[in-house]
């Protein structure tokens, strides 16, 4: 059995073969969800951006009709 696992493998501690997995697994998630935040932020940025250019283009629109 030993040839099979590696001839270290009885030396690492229960502790750190428990533990590493669900620290991997918790900074997985926490960047998969920061990215996703990322992400989300940018796309109402762009949504909000364009619909305050669509706002100031009707008001100049308006203000040049009102001018002729």
């Amino acid at each position: 059995m030993r040839k099979l696992t590696g001839k270290n493998a009885g030396n690492s501690p229960v502790g750190t073969v428990l533990i590493v997995p669900f620290v991997v697994q918790i900074f997985a998630a926490v960047g998969i969800v920061g990215y996703l935040s990322f992400k989300n932020g940018q796309k109402a940025v762009k949504n909000l951006a364009y619909q305050l250019m669509e706002e100031v283009s009707d008001r100049i629109e308006n203000h040049v009709q009102e001018y002729l």
